[in-house]
This record gives structure tokens, C-alpha cells and sequence, in this order.
């Protein structure tokens, strides 16, 4: 082997060290979606002016790409502003005259974007009030618990016109998948503590998880959390159902809750967690529903 050679595989594994690796953190400035923009303009030079390096005889134009650079703070998730309105008093009758606020700035403690911070981090996040409480304290802008709750309860408000299109956008559906899952809700549990000993009332809590498949590749997530099994959510959902429309296709295993209540479905039972002998081989239906499925699609629950 000659030394150009050599030198050539001397280098190959320094050239594979110098590669970037993936998962470098690394992210472009396109990605800062989010990021205010500050447009800087030169203090002293413009376009047409001439160039100030010595010796150069050219002059200055706009490239119109600008030289991107990305600065990140740090600030908590509720931020405040406090207005000091000067206030003047007549030294006759004693009336206060109060400076007015900015022309920008609504007479409102809680912006809407606070509530919806405070709703994004306890159910898109899962932090607890509680934490939330102690960062906001910690950082000098204090928002207790309970005050959280009731800014939730304002969004919550807001968004139930929203909430009740999606649940009849979902009650149309053709085709529903059904599942449920243990929940522990603090209201029910104090409930379950003052219940008589041999109460048959029901204890246990669960959320219905539904998904909606409107076609046409559009999905819709629903969650119901409470008492109720998921037979008796969907039946309560598909109330809404239009009365012109076929039976949904419901997607679920065969546990008996999923199958409670009296709303017209057609079971498409889960395979993969069957009981042995419920299943047999179903028909076309079956076939376009999952292909070389054997689910029992033969009835119609009523």
C-alpha cells in the first residue's frame, strides 16, 4: 500500500467522528415559530452608502436576508404587569381622578391567555395545580390553587359550544373505537367514604376513551370520566344520533360493559383479548371492516 493510500485510510474514521449525529438538539431558526420578532437596522450605515472597509471603492446594498440570531429567556408560565395608575385628589371634595390605563390594556385581572396557560399545563401537561402553585410563588407572581381551578372552569365555559359540536360530530360517526380505563376522582372518592357499609351504590370510576372515525381520514377523541361504563357513555352519545342514519360499527373488546345500554351498534369485538368460543367468522361486513379479521359481526344489539 503506498502512502497516499495510507493517508487515505488514516482519514476515514476522523472524517466519520467529524459527521453530525443525529439528536444533536440542534434546531433552525424557521423552527422558532413562536419567537418575537425585532427587526435591527444598522445605526449608522444604509443602503447606497459607501463601503467603510479602507481601500474599498463599493458601495452598500440590501441583501434582504437578514442575520438571524436567537436569543431564549426564561420567564414563568403566568407573567405579570403591574400598571401604577397616578391618582389626583381635589382638596375640595375629595374626588380621586386615577390616571387611565393604556389604550392596549383591557380592565381585566385574568387575560385570556393566563386561563388558557393555566388549562394547557394542568390537562395538556398533567402538571398539578399544586406544582404550578409553588413555580408561580417561587417566581413572584402567585396563583394559588383554587384560583387555577376557577380560571379552568372559565375556559372549560368558554370551550362547551366547541364540546358539544364534537360530541355531535361523534354521535354521526360510522365507526367508533370504545375502551375504558381507572380514574381516580377525589369528589367520587369522598362520596364512597359516606356510603352506609353494604351499600350497593357503585364506587368503582372510570374514563370512556372514544375515538370517532368521521371518514375521510378525520378522527375525534372524546373522554368521559365518572361513574358510568363505557356501554352507558356511548349510549348516552349516540342519543344525539340522527334517526335516519344506519347502526355505528363499535370497535371494542368483549367485556359486558362495553356492550351495556340499549343503543343500536354493530359489535365488532377485539380479537386480540377474545374469550374462547365467542368468536366465529363474520361476514363481508368483517372483511371491510378489518381484512382477514374473524370477529363476530352477526347481530345487532339492541
Amino acid at each position: 500500500m503506498d502512502a497516499a493510500a495510507e493517508g487515505e485510510a488514516g482519514e476515514a474514521p476522523q472524517t466519520k467522528a467529524q459527521a453530525k449525529r443525529r439528536g444533536h438538539g440542534r434546531r433552525s431558526a424557521d423552527s422558532y415559530t413562536g419567537a418575537t420578532v425585532v427587526a435591527c437596522a444598522h445605526p449608522e450605515l444604509r443602503p447606497g452608502d459607501a463601503c467603510p472597509q479602507p481601500g474599498c471603492r463599493g458601495h452598500l446594498y440590501d441583501t434582504r436576508s437578514a442575520q438571524i440570531f436567537i436569543q431564549l429567556t426564561g420567564q414563568p408560565i403566568v407573567a405579570a404587569t403591574r400598571y401604577e395608575q397616578a391618582v389626583l385628589r381635589c382638596s375640595s371634595c375629595q374626588q380621586r381622578l386615577a390616571a387611565p390605563l393604556p389604550a392596549e390594556v383591557w380592565p381585566q385581572k385574568y387575560d385570556a391567555t393566563c386561563d388558557v396557560a393555566i388549562a394547557l399545563q394542568k390537562y395538556g401537561m398533567g402538571l398539578p395545580w399544586y406544582r404550578l402553585a409553588r413555580q408561580q410563588e417561587l417566581c413572584g407572581v402567585p396563583v394559588p390553587e383554587s384560583v387555577q381551578y376557577e380560571r379552568c372552569e372559565v375556559v372549560a365555559a368558554a370551550l362547551r359550544p366547541v364540546y358539544r359540536e364534537m360530541l355531535r360530530a361523534a354521535a354521526q360517526a360510522g365507526l367508533i373505537y370504545v375502551d375504558d380505563t381507572s380514574v381516580k376522582i377525589l369528589s367520587c372518592e369522598c362520596e364512597n367514604k359516606q356510603l352506609p357499609a353494604g351499600s350497593i351504590k357503585r364506587r368503582q370510576t372510570q374514563t370512556t376513551g372514544v375515538v370517532a372515525d368521521l371518514g375521510e381520514g378525520q378522527r375525534l377523541a372524546l373522554y368521559f370520566s365518572g361513574r358510568q361504563h363505557a356501554g352507558e357513555n356511548i349510549t348516552a352519545l349516540l342519543s344525539g344520533r340522527p334517526s335516519d342514519l344506519s347502526p355505528p360499527i363499535q370497535m371494542s373488546d368483549a367485556l359486558s360493559r362495553n356492550w351495556s345500554g340499549e343503543a343500536k351498534r354493530v359489535c365488532a369485538k377485539c380479537w386480540a383479548r377474545r374469550p374462547a368460543g365467542v368468536y366465529r367468522t363474520g361476514g363481508e361486513l368483517a372483511r371491510r371492516v378489518w381484512p382477514g379479521a374473524r370477529c363476530d359481526l352477526s347481530a345487532l344489539r339492541a
